[in-house]
């Protein structure tokens, strides 16, 4: 198990990160797969992308970062996300082989579907690496 605190310092050590710091509000952040962890020098939090801004992580992910560490933790969440995205994209071909005449749609959520399958396969890939 791990604590915030240990997270913060595995993010500082990972080489391919993004870091960003802000001198005005005095808060460094450290971005991993769009997955962000921020320190103000009183409290650190981890948030997740959601379009074009943050949101802060629920307690179930943040047990699985507990769990796991910062980078392995990160990856399992971004696994996650690919998964919830696929199962959209299945139940909208689903429908779209129901109710729908034409096939242009289709083949382009099977081709995104794919797509997803792949950066699926090489985050799979990256965490087996880890253990």
């Amino acid at each position: 198990m791990y604590a915030v605190a240990d997270l913060w310092i595995q993010a500082e050590d990972q080489h391919d990160t993004f870091k960003i710091i802000d001198a005005l509000e005095n808060i460094e952040t450290i971005i991993l797969k769009g997955y962000k962890i921020s320190n103000n020098g009183k409290s650190i939090i981890v948030q997740e992308p959601l379009g074009d801004y943050y949101k802060e992580l629920n307690k179930e992910d943040y047990a699985l970062l507990f769990k796991l560490g910062w980078r392995k933790g990160v990856l399992s969440l971004l696994l996650k996300a690919y998964q919830k995205k696929l199962d959209k994209i299945q139940d909208k071909i689903k429908f779209e082989k129901n109710y729908s005449k034409g096939d242009k749609l289709t083949k382009a959520l099977k081709s995104r579907r794919e797509w997803i399958m792949k950066d699926y396969h090489k985050i799979t890939v990256q965490i087996s690496k880890l253990k």
